[in-house]
């Protein structure tokens, strides 16, 4: 959805659509683009990291993620451990 705003934005100015506005809103245009060029790369790499991050355990170069047990987080009482 953002390329579609980038891109549809960008043939506005370079068919000169933007011709004649005022100086604020060719601000306000330049920095929306800026924040969606800026977000798209952030969201591009926070996926290039979880593929990283997803492709790893396969490469053999992961930690073992150790999870506590459910009883560590259950109130003494309502564990049924077969302890007393």
């Amino acid at each position: 959805m953002a390329s579609i705003i980038i891109f549809s934005t960008l043939w506005g100015i370079a068919l000169h659509e933007w011709r004649g506005v005022g100086r604020r809103t060719k601000v306000l245009v330049f920095l929306t683009l800026l924040v969606l060029v800026s977000s798209t790369a952030i969201v591009g790499y926070g996926n290039l990291l979880s593929t990283r991050y997803l492709a790893a355990p396969r490469q053999g170069i992961h930690k073992r993620i150790v999870t506590p047990k459910l009883e560590s987080f259950l109130p003494h009482q309502l564990v049924c451990s077969g302890e007393r």
